[in-house]
């Protein structure tokens, strides 16, 4: 068993890459871009992991998972991997996240970061989840690094939305798109983590999930499973009322509160 068995519906990429660093033809910049929920930052932070362990060389792209670095990139402490990613509750990612904070502007942050030499290995790796979010003046700040980036640095970005990033910042990355993933895997995946417990369950759940682990969490919710009913129901109604249904959805979507969308 290795590191990637944990990852689904993925192996191509992972084959992809190893080829890229036998070659000598890591790039130091990518773009995970595939819909939400089917693994891209898992992949990524495995990938830091693989290149960071100390057991295993670059061109294997495993790693042991019991090595000083394993362990440190596991527990989110490595001192040499770097995340970012729109704060809690936040539509943008914001300039502190790359420059700091302004009392301290250029003296924290990930492109401060990723100027010093690396701590404990040869290489620093930055991730930078819902990369599409970053605001204007994030991207010129960010984008000075990704042009000028430091010997052996790998910087992967994770987009859910690839139309949404900026074309500056993309055309500086290799693209490396991910498909949704198949029912199968994702109905593993849901009495994986222990969400359904029968396989049956997990099977339908898994058809009406369009390939993401995100939406099957939503479908899980049993206010949203019974809207949802409500709609499939009025729709294949001889006597469907359009906006009747619409107020009852929205109804029900104002219960439930959080992100209507």
């Amino acid at each position: 068993m290795t590191v990637w068995d944990n990852i689904r519906g993925h192996g191509e990429r992972v084959e992809w890459l190893r080829r890229a660093i036998h070659r000598n033809r890591l790039s130091h910049g990518y773009v995970f871009a595939g819909k939400e929920g089917i693994g891209k930052r898992l992949f990524a932070r495995t990938v830091a992991q693989c290149l960071l362990c100390q057991r295993h060389a670059d061109e294997e792209l495993l790693a042991c998972g019991e090595c000083s670095a394993c362990k440190q990139v596991l527990a989110g402490s490595h001192p040499d991997l770097h995340e970012v990613g729109r704060p809690a509750g936040k539509a943008e990612l914001p300039i502190a996240a790359f420059l700091g904070p302004p009392e301290n502007r250029g003296k924290e942050g990930l492109c401060y970061d990723l100027s010093r030499l690396p701590m404990a290995g040869d290489r620093k790796i930055a991730i930078i989840d819902d990369a599409s979010a970053m605001n204007d003046e994030a991207a010129n700040a960010f984008l000075k690094t990704l042009e000028e980036p430091p010997p052996k640095a790998l910087i992967m970005l994770v987009v859910d939305n690839l139309d949404a990033l900026l074309p500056t910042i993309r055309s500086r990355c290799q693209v490396i798109r991910f498909d949704p993933l198949l029912p199968a895997d994702l109905a593993d995946l849901m009495r994986q983590l222990d969400w359904v417990k029968e396989r049956d369950e997990a099977a339908a759940l898994a058809e009406l999930s369009d390939g993401s682990l995100a939406v099957a969490a939503q479908l899980l919710d049993p206010a949203l499973r019974e809207l949802r009913d409500a709609l499939y129901r009025e729709l294949a109604s001889p006597n469907f009322n359009a906006i009747e249904l619409t107020e009852q959805l929205t109804s029900g979507l104002e219960a439930i509160g959080g992100d209507t969308a």
